[in-house]
């Protein structure tokens, strides 16, 4: 399975972040967006939470979610 979105140039590695719940996940991508962080993915919902991505300096994804009702 690909990840999403596509991964292209630097950085290997993704790190992932789970917060408690889909505001929480809005709050930090509105926070990391005004502190100039590259958003790769804006919020969406995918088949395990509601999530972004952004990447730090180095080029590393950063994916913060809130995990999707079992």
């Amino acid at each position: 399975m690909q990840p999403a979105p596509a991964v292209h140039g630097a950085g290997g590695g993704e790190l992932a972040f789970a917060v408690a719940g889909n505001d929480a996940v809005r709050a930090l991508h509105a926070e990391w967006r005004q502190c100039g962080l590259t958003i790769v993915q804006a919020p969406v919902a995918m088949d395990f939470g509601y999530t972004f991505v952004a990447r730090d300096l180095d080029g590393h994804r950063l994916r913060v979610f809130a995990p999707a009702a079992p």
